[in-house]
C-alpha cells in the first residue's frame, strides 16, 4: 500500500491536552522504570477504539471521493449533492476524534476473577443387577443414558476425567415398566423404591438389569426412552420427533394462527382493492395513460430481459463450442468418410421418400432395396457341394483322436446343423435371405416358374451367414451333369460366375469318393498328411514347394452357326433369323480360362479358327513330400469361348464350355474323353448323384514327378442347345500345359487361399 504520515491526535482520556503520535507501539505506556502501568485497562481501550474510528473516517471518505458511498437506508449510490454533505458530516467527525473531544464510548469489561471450570456430567440414577454366577449377590451400580447407549458406573458421582464404566446398547434392549403395586413380579424391590424398569441387554442373557426410579413418571420416560432409542439414532431424528411432536401440541394454536393471518390478509385486499378502485375513480383520465406507460415499460423490460438472456445464452454456447473444439482431436480419414457416407444416405432415403409420397420417384414407387430384394428372393443358376461331418472330421483329425472317432462316430456330432450336407447339381435355384438375417435359403424349383412367391415352395437348403467365409466373384464355371455326360445350360451363358465358401477346413488334404467293382462307394483322404501344415508354413515363412502350372492354346476350332445353318437354325439360335443375319457384323469370340483359383481372358479373335495368345500360370503351394499334389488331381480347368452380342458389343456370352479336371492333362491320351454318364437322383434328398460313377484317377503325385512336363490335349467343347439336331456342328480346343514342382515362387505370389483355390471347405 502507498504509505502514509503518522497520524498526531490528542486522546480523549489524556491529561492536559496532550498530543500523542500514532506509530509503532505507542500505546504501551509504562512508568519511568520500565513497568507498565496498572489501573488503566479502560483508557487502553478508549485509546484504540479512538485510533479505529479515526480509520474508519479515512476509509468513508475514500468511499464518498471515488462515488462508491451506498446509503444504508436505500441500499443506493448516494447522489452527488448528498455526497458532498456526508464528506462535510465524515470530515467534522474527523476533526472532533483528531481533537479529543468526540465521545468515544467504551463498555465496562466484566470481571473473570469469579469464573471457574465446569465440565458436563449427567445426573447419575441407581442400577440393580444380578451375577452371572448363581451364588452371587445383587449388584448395585449407577447408570445414565445418551443417544441410545448406557453408561454403568460404580459410584454415584463423577470422581475424575476419564472414569472407568462399562457401556451397553439399548437400541435392541427390551423394557418394562414394573410399579410396586403389580402382581406377578418375581424380584423384589429395593429399598423404598416404587417404581423401575426391568431391561434385557443383548450383551447380558443371562439376567435383566433393573433401572430405579423415585417417581413412577420418571421410570416411564425412560421405558418410552429405551422404546423410541431404536428410532432416534442422530440428533436430526430427535430435532425432527421434537418439531412433530410440538406442531402435534400446537395444532390449536397453529390453526388460530393461520385464521387470523388469514382474516388479516383479507382485510388488507379489501383496502387496497378499494384504494385502487377510489384512485381509479378520481384519476380515470391519468389512469388509462398509466396503464397504458405500465404495459409499454413492461413490454420494454421483457425485451431487455430477453436480450440479455440471449447475450447470455449466446456466450455460454460460444464458450462451450470453442471448449469442445479445444479439446477435440481432429477426426481420422476412416471416421470423415464413414460420416459423408452415413448423411449421403440419409439425405437420398429423405429426397426418395419424399418423391416416392408425391409419386414423382424416377424409377417409380415399387422400387426395392437390396435388402428387400433378398428377402424376397431372386431365381439364377446354381450348384451346391458340402462336406458332411463325417468327412470333416477325417480331414482334420489326426493320431488318438482320429481314433476315437472312428470308434465312435456320434460322439463329436453337433446338436444342430450349420448347414445342409447335401450335393446338387447345376440347375435354377432360388436364393434368400432369412427375416431374421441368419440364414441363405437355396431352393430347386421348376424351370417354368419364374416367380418368387412359388419357387420358395420348392426343397429347401440353407447355410447359416455366420458360417461363410468369403465371396469370389469372376470364380470358375461349374458344368451341369445329365445322362449324356457333361452339359451347358442356357441360363447360365450370361453373367458373373461367383462362388460362396464355408468355414475353411484344412489345406492340401482332399476327400476322394472311390467304388470298387461292385459298385460299393468308399472315401479315402488323399493330400499332405497334415492339414495345417502348409498355412503355418506360410504364416510363420517356412520352406514350401511350389507348383507351377502353365498353359497356352495351340489352335482352335470354333464354327460360326449363322454362316452355315439353315432359316430355322437361325431362328432357334439367334431368335431374329434372316434379318439377324443380314446386319450381324464378322464373327467375334474371346478365350476364358480358369483353373486353380485364377481367371484369365484373352484378346478378341475372329473367325473360326481364333488365335488366342498368351501363356498364362498359376503357382501354388505344395508339400512335395507327403504326396501333396494329390489333392489338386480334381482341380479343373475351365475353358469357355465368350461371343460377343450384337448389337451390343459390351456384352458377352458363352457359347462353347467345358471343364476337365487336372489329372487327365497327364495321362497316356491325346484326346481326353468326356466324363461317364451320370444316373439320375434326387440330390434334395442327399442322394449323392454326381458321384455315383467314378473313374479310376491317376494322381499327379505320380505322373509329375520331377523336371518339367508338357503335354498337348484336345478338348471337345459343349454347346448350350440341348437339340442336337439343330447343332449339328461341333467346336473344340488343343491345350498345351506345362506343369513343374520348383522351390520358390517366380514373382512374389497372391496365397489368399479363397483366390487360389487350395484346400478343401465345407
Amino acid at each position: 500500500r502507498r504509505p502514509r504520515e503518522p497520524e498526531t491526535i490528542i486522546p480523549v482520556t489524556a491529561e492536559g491536552q496532550k498530543q500523542v503520535k500514532i506509530i509503532s507501539k505507542w500505546l504501551a505506556r509504562a512508568d519511568s522504570k520500565g513497568r507498565r502501568e496498572t489501573g488503566k485497562d479502560e483508557k487502553y481501550r478508549s485509546d484504540v477504539k479512538q485510533a479505529m474510528l479515526i480509520a474508519a473516517c479515512r476509509f468513508e471518505l475514500q468511499d464518498i471521493s471515488s462515488g462508491l458511498s451506498v446509503d444504508p437506508n436505500t441500499g443506493l449510490r448516494r447522489p452527488p449533492a448528498q455526497l458532498h454533505e456526508q464528506s462535510k458530516i465524515v470530515m467534522q467527525k474527523l476533526e472532533s476524534m483528531r481533537k479529543g473531544t468526540g465521545a468515544v464510548s467504551v463498555r465496562k469489561q466484566m470481571n473473570a476473577t469469579n469464573l471457574k471450570k465446569t465440565g458436563r456430567y449427567l445426573h447419575r440414577h441407581l442400577l440393580v443387577k444380578t451375577s452371572k454366577h448363581p451364588w452371587a449377590w445383587y449388584k448395585h451400580r449407577y447408570f445414565t443414558i445418551e443417544s441410545g447407549m448406557m453408561r454403568v458406573y460404580k459410584t454415584d458421582e463423577a470422581t475424575h476425567e476419564g472414569e472407568r464404566h462399562r457401556v451397553y446398547d439399548i437400541r435392541e434392549a427390551v423394557s418394562r415398566l414394573e410399579t410396586k403395586e403389580m402382581l406377578g413380579i418375581s424380584e423384589p424391590f429395593v429399598g423404598n423404591y416404587t417404581a423401575r424398569v426391568r431391561v434385557q441387554l443383548k450383551e447380558r442373557p443371562w439376567g435383566p438389569v433393573f433401572l430405579y426410579s423415585t417417581s413412577a413418571q420418571e421410570a416411564k420416560a425412560w421405558e418410552r426412552a429405551i422404546r423410541m432409542s431404536k428410532y432416534l439414532l442422530n440428533s436430526m431424528d430427535r430435532s425432527a420427533l421434537a418439531t412433530v411432536i410440538g406442531r402435534v401440541a400446537g395444532a390449536v394454536m397453529n390453526k388460530g394462527w393461520t385464521s387470523l393471518m388469514r382474516y388479516y390478509k383479507e382485510l388488507d385486499d379489501t383496502k387496497r382493492l378499494m384504494r385502487g378502485l377510489a384512485m381509479r375513480l378520481t384519476k380515470l383520465d391519468l389512469s388509462r395513460a398509466w396503464n397504458k406507460a405500465r404495459l409499454v415499460y413492461r413490454q420494454h423490460v421483457q425485451k431487455e430481459q430477453l436480450r440479455r438472456e440471449q447475450q447470455q445464452w449466446a456466450a455460454h454456447f460460444l464458450k462451450d463450442k470453442m471448449e469442445q473444439l479445444g479439446k477435440q482431436a481432429v477426426r481420422s480419414p476412416k471416421l470423415l468418410r464413414l460420416s459423408t457416407i452415413n448423411k449421403v444416405q440419409t439425405l437420398f432415403r429423405h429426397f426418395r421418400q419424399d418423391h416416392i409420397f408425391n409419386r414423382s420417384y424416377a424409377l417409380g414407387t415399387s422400387v426395392n432395396t437390396r435388402m428387400q430384394q433378398m428377402l424376397s428372393g431372386t431365381s439364377m443358376m446354381a450348384s451346391m457341394t458340402s462336406l458332411n461331418s463325417y468327412d470333416v472330421c477325417e480331414l482334420t483329425l489326426q493320431g488318438e483322436a482320429l481314433e476315437a472317432f472312428y470308434a465312435e462316430p456320434d460322439s463329436i456330432a453337433a446338436r444342430s446343423s450349420a448347414y445342409s450336407e447335401v450335393n446338387v447339381n447345376l440347375n435354377k435355384m432360388m436364393l434368400s435371405i432369412s427375416e431374421n438375417m441368419a440364414m441363405l435359403s437355396l431352393s430347386e424349383v421348376e424351370e417354368e416358374i419364374d416367380y418368387a412367391v412359388f419357387n420358395k415352395a420348392g426343397w429347401g437348403h440353407f447355410v447359416n451367414l455366420s458360417q461363410i467365409s468369403s465371396v469370389v466373384l469372376h470364380s470358375e464355371r461349374v458344368m451341369g451333369k445329365t445322362a449324356q455326360g457333361q452339359s451347358l445350360p442356357p441360363g447360365s451363358c450370361a453373367g458373373t460366375w461367383f462362388t460362396i465358401n464355408g468355414p475353411r477346413v484344412c489345406w492340401g488334404r482332399r476327400v476322394r469318393t472311390l467304388s470298387d467293382k461292385n459298385g460299393a462307394l468308399s472315401t479315402k483322404v488323399v493330400g499332405a498328411q497334415d492339414g495345417n501344415a502348409i498355412g503355418a508354413a506360410l504364416a510363420q515363412g517356412g520352406k514350401v514347394q511350389w507348383f507351377r502350372l502353365e498353359v497356352s492354346v495351340l489352335s482352335a476350332d470354333i464354327p460360326d452357326f449363322f454362316s452355315t445353318m439353315d432359316e430355322a437354325g437361325r431362328l432357334a439360335i439367334g431368335g431374329d433369323g434372316e434379318e439377324w443375319c443380314k446386319n450381324r457384323p464378322e464373327h467375334e469370340t474371346c478365350l476364358a480360362l480358369t483353373f486353380l483359383g485364377r481367371r484369365f481372358v484373352s484378346a478378341k479373335a475372329t473367325g473360326t479358327s481364333p488365335k488366342y495368345e498368351g501363356k498364362h500360370f498359376v503357382e501354388v503351394p505344395i508339400l512335395l513330400e507327403d504326396r501333396g499334389l494329390a489333392a489338386l488331381d480334381e482341380r479343373e480347368i475351365g475353358v469357355e469361348i465368350l461371343e460377343a452380342s450384337w448389337p451390343d458389343s459390351d456384352l458377352w456370352r458363352t457359347m462353347w464350355a467345358t471343364t476337365v479336371p487336372l489329372w487327365k492333362l497327364f495321362a497316356e491320351v491325346d484326346v481326353v474323353p468326356p466324363p461317364p454318364p451320370q444316373q439320375t437322383a434326387l440330390s434334395t434328398l442327399g442322394l449323392r448323384a454326381v458321384d455315383e460313377v467314378r473313374e479310376p484317377v491317376m494322381s499327379m503325385a505320380d505322373t509329375v514327378l520331377g523336371g518339367t512336363h508338357r503335354t498337348e490335349k484336345h478338348l471337345p467343347l459343349v454347346h448350350p442347345t440341348l437339340e442336337k439336331e439343330v447343332v449339328p456342328l461341333k467346336a473344340s480346343i488343343t491345350l498345351e500345359v506345362q506343369a513343374r514342382v520348383q522351390e520358390s515362387p517366380s514373382a512374389k505370389p497372391c496365397i489368399s487361399p479363397e483366390l487360389q483355390g487350395r484346400g478343401a471347405v465345407a
